[in-house]
């Protein structure tokens, strides 16, 4: 089972694939709730990929923050993830746009760091709440 969700807009896009539980057997809720996920950026001329692992936590907390501002019409929504991989940050206003504003670091040379912004809107955003809502509904957050 694969589950992505993807953030898009004026030349840029975000995806996160959500592959699988890390630890399906795992005993305690610390360990019970990474996910093998896969990242891939791509802004104007550059890209980047990452493979790493994301808590259940952090996609559910992210989506919540999405779903606030949306339902608000402005807002802010982040998404930080406890490695580190990857720092989101989308800004709504009020008349529908947004700026993603955000960084794409590599585990293995933590010098290596792609940073990137582009604007998005609303309708591209509900969008991402949608694909969120279908990753936390996969991988729900599991007590031990």
């Amino acid at each position: 089972m694969s589950t992505s969700v993807s953030i898009e807009g004026q030349d840029g896009r975000v995806v996160i694939r959500a592959v699988a539980y890390e630890r399906p057997v795992a005993t305690d809720s610390a360990d019970a709730n990474w996910l093998t996920s896969a990242i891939e950026i791509s802004t104007g001329n550059f890209s980047g990929v990452v493979d790493g692992a994301l808590t259940t936590e952090d996609v559910d907390q992210f989506r919540q923050d999405l779903a606030k501002a949306l339902e608000a019409g402005n807002g802010i929504a982040e998404f930080r993830t406890l490695e580190q991989i990857l720092e989101l940050k989308i800004i709504l206003n009020a008349r529908g746009h947004a700026t993603v504003f955000g960084a794409l670091h590599s585990l293995d040379r933590p010098a290596t760091v792609l940073s990137f912004s582009f604007e998005t809107d609303q309708s591209f955003l509900r969008r991402t709440a949608s694909d969120l809502d279908g990753i936390v509904e996969a991988f729900p957050i599991r007590l031990a």
